[in-house]
């Protein structure tokens, strides 16, 4: 629903922005200048997109990974979450500009089509020869008022590579829903990337932040840290609610989710490993030897074909009496020591 609602707002975009400005798509040279050089310094959706190798489905040993499959889905999540905005942006920006003031291309104002109560617009602004700052706002379409920040950031671009730099943007949900209603979204999301010096660091922060779906859940608050390397090898620490319970309690026993704290690692040729601190959730309700469980470490291993090598769980508890859960599998195949995250 929602990739299908900013798909049908980038098209009233386009149709408004082709028919004001009656050029066609990619022309350059706009007021004397290459805006096109404006262009190449923006993030794409490609640059920042979180990626882990992906595969099917399984638990068991064997089988694929479990802890991989929690690391795909959070990066699945957290791409939701930051690159629709940027796909929407290279649609509008797919066509000229619509005014340049100075160093400033400005797209816009449109209108966000029939039944959107708001008008946008977006604007580039070179602050350097590689330096650009960028901003797209919203405000009702009856007023005349101030503009409100909807996405903002900055950019040292590369010089030598369209759409890689050294930059940040700030998206912010609260005012998206001030300026139109029927988006639910609350709180903020910050990227702080650089996509130039040893592949790709991608640091992505929520602020308080709830989803449209799921209103109900507790808002989302930490910095997600994304590594990728040259060779394609990469890391990524990051903390999501997760029932560690499910294959075993299908039924209101032991149903609630544990709050884990995920070091995932793999290697070019897609070989990894995780290892997760659990915490709260079913945990203080469950005892061994009359004393409950404060955390649970997992570790898990996988290979080549994203398949299970190796899967250890230990229970400590309050009394710091340390339980062996599962250990199954060869330690020896992991291709990464183990490397507890911390909690937070």
């Amino acid at each position: 629903m929602k990739a299908m609602r900013f798909v049908a707002l980038a098209f009233a975009v386009i149709a408004v922005i082709s028919l004001g400005c009656g050029k066609a798509k990619d022309e350059k040279n706009y007021g004397g200048s290459d805006w096109n050089d404006f262009l190449d310094a923006m993030p794409d959706a490609d640059s920042l997109q979180l990626t882990v190798p992906g595969s099917s489905e399984g638990k068991g040993l064997g089988e694929t990974a479990w802890l991989y499959e929690e690391t795909v889905d959070f990066t699945r999540g957290v791409n939701d979450g930051v690159l629709w905005m940027l796909s929407l942006i290279d649609e509008v920006t797919s066509y000229p500009p619509t005014s340049h003031e100075g160093d400033s291309y400005i797209w816009g104002p449109w209108d966000g089509g029939g039944l959107s109560p708001a008008d946008y617009k977006f604007t580039i602004t070179r602050e350097s020869e590689t330096h650009f700052t960028y901003v797209a706002e919203g405000r009702d379409k009856h007023s005349e008022g101030e503009w409100s920040k909807i996405w903002w950031g900055e950019v040292e671009a590369s010089a030598s590579t369209q759409r890689r730099g050294v930059g940040n943007f700030e998206i912010d949900y609260d005012a998206l829903h001030v300026v139109d209603p029927t988006y639910d979204y609350q709180g903020s999301v910050v990227v702080d990337y650089d996509t130039i010096n040893d592949g790709r660091r991608i640091d992505v922060t929520f602020n308080e932040f709830v989803s449209e779906y799921y209103q109900d859940a507790e808002p989302i608050s930490g910095t997600y840290s994304y590594r990728e390397h040259a060779n394609l090898s990469g890391k990524f620490l990051f903390d999501a609610l997760v029932d560690i319970h499910y294959e075993q309690y299908h039924g209101d026993q032991n149903s609630k989710r544990e709050h884990l704290y995920f070091d995932t690692r793999w290697q070019g040729d897609g070989a990894g490993r995780s290892d997760a601190v659990a915490t709260g959730g079913d945990l203080p309700d469950i005892q061994i030897g009359g004393s409950p469980i404060k955390k649970v470490l997992i570790s898990e291993c996988w290979d080549t074909d994203f398949l299970r090598t190796h899967f250890k769980e230990v229970a400590v508890c309050d009394d710091d009496s340390e339980h062996d859960i599962a250990n199954e599998g060869d330690p020896d195949s992991c291709v990464f020591d183990e490397e507890m995250p911390e909690e937070s």
